[in-house]
């Protein structure tokens, strides 16, 4: 047996023995002994993510809020955890820095990278993490130690423009405490059922008073690997696909006097994964693909931040300015592209790729004291981001390989020397392009009556890019007939997104609201030119959408049942749309509308004082309502499953010895298209069941924790590609792991 299947063993026999006697002992003989772990106050989470701190219930919109205390208590990691048990939302696993998340059945034509803007936007303290068009990545912060996410679903055009067309992400990292030094370290190990090697981390936290009640710090180091479980058959190697990673964040806060306060946050993290994690199960299993050599992937965020937030009578003013990068290095296998050109012999071709997204952000706004009559927040943004990216397929002899398939072709010689560089490049492309988006907001609420408040907000924006694009080399001639074309575009929009909302709050215990919102999201360039009796368009312009939406939100038995109901309405036009050329590049167009609608029902039961029970049920219909070329109008959107569903038990023993915590999940997440048109690659329909065990050993706590117990091989993401063959992405086989975690 191996290390790690040996470890596998004797975690799964621990964890299965202790779970079912912790079971055994929450019956109701222990209840009336139990402290009740979840008092009134930790039912007010404050959340900033609506430009000023609200109670998370009283914003008039789907929000779904973690505190960092709850992220910790789940053992999150990163995004999909918090994704797994938000409401119409859902995460579609890809390759490490491509996953994204899809809201409410709002994304391109695709629920992978595409060519434009991300539907939903990500932002960390404020910095926005989306690109203006060809998403580098997606940043997945690790959790530990993070203050808050919150998730606000549907579009929120009016306070973060352009790129929140689904709705937001929203990061906050934990501040420093000028007061009192603190400490934590978390350190884990895990083994995976497909996996022959561990994994584990190792996090820690130091906050420290530089000068007491004045000056602060807070540092945060982590290193993760989370083990490959994916065989390279070509290669010859098995879980190839282990990923990496590390960085940290630095906070520094300095009370300047009682009325100012100077932050700054710096942050960098690095992912390197050992090989790309699609599956090719039609030709070599569930788990396994293959490749002429390991296709790395290399991502990397550095994020520079400055805020100052200065309180007036009237309220606080807040100035930020930020530099923000993002870096991705990939280094794939396109040999099966081209072996339908080339045939047999057909040499090993290298697409080594360099992407970076390198801009700064500048926004100043005015809040409003918190409980006045009328609330409000009013500011200026501007934000100017440049997105280069340099491509280059190679390979050994590339100029006789030319030269060759010419000649099968009757054409004369020299093609290989025309068309090729050095002997060895077959093809370059290059791209820079320049977005800028300038925007004025405000958003106002005002106390009509003691039970009936308005909001009223709006936005207006500029937005205008420049891309420059050049694609060269014998791939290039084969599409279009020519040795090298270019592309140089411009483009400008302005516009202006409103939102209002109404709500009704006779009491504490029960809130209604309706509301209006539109969201919008930049155009772009396309990457490539015409092919040969082929048109593609230039560029494709903004797409934009409205929500309506009605919610409800009730507690019920001194809050120990909690109910919350949404429903919403979606309409969107022009909407951009990835789309393929007969020579399999990528481009983008718009086209067509959609509409999605649902319903999303949250239920929180406090079944004892020990035992807490949640759910979460979304329904949704979203679909194209007018046909685009050959999709028939009624295909269902990519990633827009019609039902996810997420269940918690936890239950809470502090009177028994080490003060056991037992927490069981479940979600489901039905079928839907990965594609638009493309009814062979879909995602989807699959239940995943974890349980994590916590103990309290004194100084020390102990987690045992298992994820996908039933081993569910559940497709995150199906893909078609011209440069290597289809594959399927799927969740992370059965893990079980232990965590210990300490705090000074």
């Amino acid at each position: 047996m191996s290390q790690s299947s040996l470890l596998l063993s004797r975690l799964q026999s621990v964890l299965g023995s202790t779970a079912l006697a912790t079971v055994a002992l929450a019956g109701p003989t222990f209840a009336q002994d139990v402290q009740d772990t979840e008092t009134d106050a930790s039912d007010v989470v404050v959340v900033t993510a609506t430009k000023r701190e609200m109670d998370a219930r009283e914003i008039p919109g789907s929000v779904t809020a973690l505190t960092g205390g709850q992220l910790s208590e789940r053992g999150a990691r990163g995004l999909g955890d918090a994704i797994a048990i938000t409401p119409g939302a859902v995460l579609n696993t890809f390759e490490p820095g491509f996953t994204s998340v899809t809201l409410r059945g709002i994304s391109s034509g695709s629920t992978g990278n595409s060519i434009g803007q991300e539907a939903t936007g990500y932002y960390i303290n404020d910095v926005p993490l989306t690109d203006p068009t060809i998403s580098i990545l997606v940043p997945d912060i690790d959790n530990f130690d993070v203050g808050d996410i919150t998730v606000l679903r549907g579009p929120q055009g009016t306070l973060f423009g352009s790129g929140a067309l689904g709705g937001v992400v929203n990061y906050r990292a934990t501040e420093p405490d000028l007061t009192a030094f603190s400490a934590k370290v978390d350190a884990s190990v895990e083994g995976l059922s497909q996996s022959d090697e561990l994994g584990g981390s190792l996090k820690a936290m130091v906050n420290a008073p530089i000068l007491q009640d004045r000056l602060g710090a807070r540092l945060v180091l982590i290193s993760r690997r989370d083990p490959g479980f994916i065989d390279n058959v070509g290669v010859g190697e098995q879980d190839t696909n282990s990923y990496d990673t590390y960085g940290g964040r630095l906070l520094l806060t300095a009370e300047l006097n009682d009325q100012a306060r100077l932050s700054y946050l710096g942050l960098t993290q690095w992912g390197e994964s050992g090989d790309r994690s699609g599956t090719e199960p039609g030709a070599f299993g569930d788990f396994a693909h293959s490749s002429a050599f390991l296709e790395a992937i290399d991502n990397r965020v550095i994020i520079n931040s400055l805020r100052l937030d200065h309180d007036f009578d009237l309220g606080t003013f807040t100035g930020i300015v930020n530099r923000h990068q993002k870096m991705r290095t990939l280094h794939t296998d396109s040999t099966p592209g081209f072996q339908g050109i080339f045939g047999p012999g057909t040499p090993t071709v290298t697409n080594d790729q360099d992407q970076d997204s390198s801009g700064y952000g500048l926004e100043l706004r005015f809040a409003s004291r918190s409980g006045e009559a009328f609330d409000y927040v009013v500011g200026v943004m501007h934000d100017d981001t440049t997105v280069t990216s340099n491509g280059v397929l190679s390979a050994p002899n590339a100029d006789d390989s030319v030269e060759a398939f010419f000649e099968s072709l009757g054409e004369g010689p020299g093609f290989g020397a025309l068309l090729t560089r050095e002997g060895r490049v077959l093809n370059t492309f290059d791209l820079v392009f320049e977005g800028r988006e300038t925007a004025v907001f405000g958003e106002g609420g005002i106390q009509l009556t003691d039970s009936l408040s308005l909001t009223l907000g709006g936005r207006a924006f500029w937005v205008e890019s420049e891309s420059r694009s050049t694609n060269t080399g014998f791939l290039n001639f084969f599409a279009a007939s020519e040795v090298s074309t270019s592309q140089n575009g411009t483009a400008s929009e302005e516009g202006f997104s409103p939102k209002i909302s109404l709500s009704y709050a006779p009491s504490e215990d029960f809130l209604v609201y309706g509301l209006i919102s539109r969201g919008f999201r930049f155009g772009g360039p396309n990457l490539f030119s015409d092919e040969a009796g082929f048109d593609v368009p230039n560029s494709f312009g903004s797409d934009s959408l409205v929500n309506h939406e009605i919610g409800v939100r009730t507690d019920w038995l001194d809050s120990r049942l909690r109910i919350d109901l949404n429903l919403f309405y979606i309409d969107w036009t022009d909407i951009q749309i990835t789309r393929f050329t007969p020579s399999g590049n990528q481009y983008t167009d718009n086209g067509s509308a959609a509409v999605s609608q649902g319903v999303d029902l949250s239920v929180r039961a406090k079944l004892t004082p020990s035992a807490t029970w949640s759910s979460a049920v979304t329904y949704l219909d979203a679909s194209l309502t007018e046909a685009i070329d050959d999709i028939p109008a009624g295909s269902v959107l990519p990633g827009a499953s019609e039902w996810k569903i997420s269940n918690d038990l936890a239950v809470s023993l502090y009177v028994l010895p080490l003060a056991p915590t037992l927490l069981l999940s479940h979600r489901y997440i039905s079928e839907a298209p990965s594609i638009l048109g493309a009814p062979g690659f879909t995602q989807g329909d699959y239940h995943v069941f974890d349980a994590r065990l916590t103990l309290d050993l004194g100084e020390v706590d102990v987690s045992l924790f298992a994820r996908n117990i039933g081993d569910e091989r559940g497709v995150a993401f199906a893909l078609p590609s011209f440069f290597s063959p289809a594959a399927q992405y799927v969740e992370r086989p059965r893990t079980i792991g232990i965590t210990l975690s300490r705090n000074w």
